[in-house]
């Protein structure tokens, strides 16, 4: 959980944290990992950063706080 967390506030939170779960978008998320491609940063690095978010939104659709996941 530790790492999750340090990957969501290093990689995520630079680009997307200021939005509402319901504003972010598919290109959104898309620019987020060619930015951390861009950055040099493993192809783990990037799963990795992506792994919070992804419980993020299955636990936010499941309170239908957003409509779909991106």
């Amino acid at each position: 959980m530790r790492s999750s967390a340090q990957s969501l506030r290093l990689h995520v939170l630079r680009d997307l944290g200021a939005r509402r779960l319901d504003e972010i978008t598919t290109v959104d998320l898309q620019r987020l990992a060619e930015r951390l491609r861009a950055d040099k940063r493993s192809a783990s690095n990037v799963r990795n950063a992506f792994l919070p978010l992804r419980a993020i939104y299955r636990r936010a659709e499941s309170l239908s706080m957003v409509a779909s996941n991106p």
